[in-house]
């Protein structure tokens, strides 16, 4: 799904991509898969700032609540999306408070790689906010 590149597939790769950048931050194969996803292909500037959510601290979840036989979380929803191929349903919570120093820190790296390696203004500042996010997160607020 993250490999295709057809017009009629674009919001199903932007899904996709946006669950393999969840998945690259805890695992390795999935981490070399997203990298060399977002090296080779165009990724559109709103796919860009949905990965860069989820690698600044929130979670994509499957479905969209408790109509689906998933058990909804706690937490509020930060944003929804709907694919129509498969009417799928997907949402996202915010984990950022709940990550410990190294999944931060995993999280940063990752967000270094994409940046040293990015050469799109909007991604690069998608991915800028989403660092600065994760930084400050354990930082006092004015």
């Amino acid at each position: 799904m993250a490999q295709e590149s057809s017009a009629s597939s674009r919001s199903t790769r932007a899904a996709a991509l946006q669950a393999l950048a969840q998945m690259a931050v805890d695992s390795p194969t999935a981490r070399e898969a997203f990298l060399q996803q977002a090296q080779n292909g165009p990724v559109a500037t709103a796919t860009w700032m949905k990965i860069a959510s989820v690698l600044g601290g929130e979670q994509l979840q499957l479905g969209g609540g408790t109509d689906t036989g998933i058990l909804d979380s706690q937490d509020p929803k930060k944003a929804t999306y709907h694919l129509t191929g498969g009417n799928q349903n997907f949402y996202t919570i915010s984990l950022l408070d709940k990550l410990s120093t190294d999944q931060i820190n995993q999280r940063v790296q990752l967000v270094d790689q994409l940046l040293s390696a990015n050469q799109d203004p909007a991604a690069t500042d998608a991915l800028r906010r989403a660092r600065t996010q994760l930084t400050t997160r354990g930082q006092p607020r004015p």
